[in-house]
């Protein structure tokens, strides 16, 4: 019977009927409540088997319940606080501010797209036969030159710079040290 009352109403309507049951309800909501069930009977059913409800979950006492059976679910509700401590912890710590999780969100996107714009794939050219010979000619040619040059330069340093400048200079100085030290 609560089922067809209760598909008959608004889920509104039996959510403000439950907490005016429960006594959760504002002074407001207990009128309209009221007022109500006195205008609409499903309504007044409804209302009477939830404060009936009420009452009885209201009348348990806490000594009913054997002690083991309150110290086991102690227990549980311990470890399952203090797993749920870390995972909390972290996921507050994580994602409960907006602002860290915008930044971590444009971190990640900004990665990808920078992924995608700089990792364009490299051309590969292939060369032909004819351009590896030309290309091996043109460096046999360039370490010729550079060969020539080398040993012009090896040459004018052996016979002008060291023969003309050094030992000419170095003789002469040699020369007036044997003739002060041998007296003349």
């Amino acid at each position: 019977m609560r089922a067809n009352n209760l598909n008959k109403l608004h889920p509104e309507l039996v959510d403000k009927i439950i907490s005016v049951a429960y006594g959760d309800a504002s002074f407001f909501e207990r009128m309209i409540v009221n007022w109500k069930a006195s205008r609409i009977s499903e309504v007044r059913k409804v209302l009477e088997e939830y404060k009936s409800t009420a009452n009885s979950v209201q009348s348990i006492r806490k000594d009913e319940l054997p002690e083991y059976v309150v110290e086991s679910v102690r227990r549980r509700i311990e470890f399952e606080n203090e797993s749920e401590n870390l995972i909390s912890k972290i996921y507050f710590a994580l994602f409960a501010k907006p602002v860290f999780s915008a930044t971590v969100v444009s971190i990640f996107v900004l990665a990808i797209i920078s992924i995608f714009i700089f990792r364009q794939p490299s051309a590969t050219h292939e060369y032909s036969k004819t351009e590896i010979e030309l290309a091996q000619q043109q460096l046999g040619e360039s370490i010729a030159i550079v060969n020539k040059v080398f040993n012009t330069a090896e040459q004018k340093l052996d016979k002008e710079i060291i023969y003309d400048r050094v030992s000419k200079q170095l003789n002469k100085g040699l020369n007036l040290v044997n003739e002060y030290l041998i007296g003349g």
